[in-house]
């Protein structure tokens, strides 16, 4: 394996892999990957919970294992990573590992970093990670090349930026993730501060929200178009609401236009081409496992509605401004042709976990009996 320095990376597909030995505390490590533009926001990113971005360009595959010597007894999986088709705006990916659970990184033995190349056998790389020093941090960064006839060759450099805790990339964006991209697009302030702004979701995938200790409350709007033809009033008959469920899937109550504060939320009211929500996180009971965003009918006599609407989409907004989520629900023309006051959009979904608090973005669903009028 080549020093892991500024290495070039001239195949289409690279695989990164992270192993180890169990030590006296059976410690899990898992293994993440972040995409960011040149503007130094982070655009996607893969993990435990999403494994899928990017249109499957990136993807975490848990069941495959290097097939190498140098590979250690327990093993996170293995992201691959198509480099060549990934889009223009993705400018840096960064390696993340973590400890999901057990322990610290510190009480891993042999902790190693495997790089491999077209497929599973074939190894580019290849280091040890000497005692982390916290529970989280940056192992490794593939760089677009700047400019020249080279400009989309990538490269490989290893990284050794630990946050002292924290389970998830969430938890350990400033300073440590953003130390790393400042440092790899060296034309970005040395003072702005990275985010997570995810554009580019693919459909159903999972995108994550700041920690509640880092942002008090959010904006989640949903917003729409409406047909030339629908005249003023074409989108009054629709509402937006948030349906709270537990862990066991029963329903604990709803915030929408007829019940506008309950749960940490307060609906931001009624409005002709969309509505939102505003969710103090913090203030979120605990029993509410999961949260619904549901765009539907209130009567029957607003039931041509949903004829009207067009290009829905959603959005998940921080108090400084800064829009953390956006994606256009996907609604099928056979969903979209349903009759009746039924009719509603599931828009997404958000569901509490331990270290960060993710949303799921979710397949509109316009057709007859669905989402719930």
């Amino acid at each position: 394996p080549q020093a892991v320095k500024g290495m070039q990376l001239c195949k289409e597909r690279y695989g990164v892999s992270v192993s180890w030995d169990r030590g006296d505390v059976d410690v899990r490590v898992g293994l993440q990957a972040l995409v960011a533009d040149a503007r130094g926001r982070i655009i996607a990113a893969v993990h435990e919970h999403n494994p899928v971005a990017l249109q499957s360009l990136l993807v975490h595959r848990p069941t495959d294992r290097p097939a190498l010597d140098a590979v250690r007894g327990e093993c996170s999986g293995i992201i691959w990573a198509t480099l060549s088709n990934l889009p223009e705006q993705a400018a840096v990916l960064v390696f993340v590992i973590c400890s999901l659970s057990g322990g610290k990184l510190a009480e891993v033995a042999d902790c190693g970093l495997h790089v491999v190349e077209e497929h599973k056998g074939h190894e580019a790389a290849h280091f040890i990670l000497e005692e982390p020093t916290g529970d989280a941090g940056v192992v490794a960064i593939m760089r677009r090349g700047g400019g020249g006839p080279d400009s989309q060759i990538w490269s490989l450099t290893r990284s050794n930026e630990f946050a002292k805790s924290g389970r998830h990339f969430m938890d350990i964006i400033e300073p440590t993730v953003g130390k790393a991209i400042r440092e790899a697009i060296p034309s970005l302030p040395k003072k702005q501060k990275i985010s997570a702004t995810f554009n580019m979701l693919d459909q159903g995938s999972i995108a994550c929200l700041p920690h509640p200790s880092s942002v008090k409350w959010l904006f989640i709007g949903l917003s729409w178009d409406l047909e030339p033809t629908a005249g003023h009033d074409g989108g009054d008959g629709l509402a937006v609401s948030a349906v709270f469920f537990d862990k066991q899937g029963q329903a604990l109550g709803a915030v929408g236009p007829g019940a506008a504060e309950a749960f940490g939320a307060r609906h931001g009211g009624k409005g002709l081409l969309g509505q939102g929500l505003f969710l103090d996180i913090a203030a979120v009971p605990q029993a509410a496992s999961q949260v619904f965003l549901v765009g539907h009918l209130p009567s029957s006599r607003f039931a041509k509605a949903f004829d009207h609407l067009q290009r829905p989409h959603c959005c998940v907004v921080d108090p400084l401004g800064t829009e953390l989520l956006r994606y256009a629900p996907a609604v099928s023309s056979q969903e979209a042709a349903g009759k009746g006051p039924e009719r509603g959009l599931l828009a997404g979904r958000f569901i509490r976990l331990e270290s960060a608090a993710p949303v799921s973005a979710r397949s509109g669903n316009r057709g007859s009996g669905g989402g719930g009028g």
